[in-house]
Protein backbone atom coordinates (compact mmCIF):
# COMPACT_ATOMS: atom_id res chain seq x y z
CA UNK A 1 0.00 0.00 0.00
CA UNK A 2 2.54 2.55 -1.12
CA UNK A 3 -0.07 4.50 -3.05
CA UNK A 4 -2.14 6.91 -0.91
CA UNK A 5 -5.02 6.09 -3.23
CA UNK A 6 -5.07 2.48 -1.99
CA UNK A 7 -5.20 3.60 1.62
CA UNK A 8 -7.96 6.06 0.84
CA UNK A 9 -9.95 3.36 -0.97
CA UNK A 10 -9.52 0.94 1.93
CA UNK A 11 -10.72 3.64 4.30
CA UNK A 12 -13.81 4.27 2.22
CA UNK A 13 -14.56 0.53 2.13
CA UNK A 14 -14.15 0.29 5.91
CA UNK A 15 -16.44 3.26 6.46
CA UNK A 16 -18.97 1.72 4.10
CA UNK A 17 -18.95 -1.53 6.08
CA UNK A 18 -19.19 0.22 9.45
CA UNK A 19 -21.90 2.50 8.14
Amino acid sequence: MTNPNSTRTAHLITVDILD
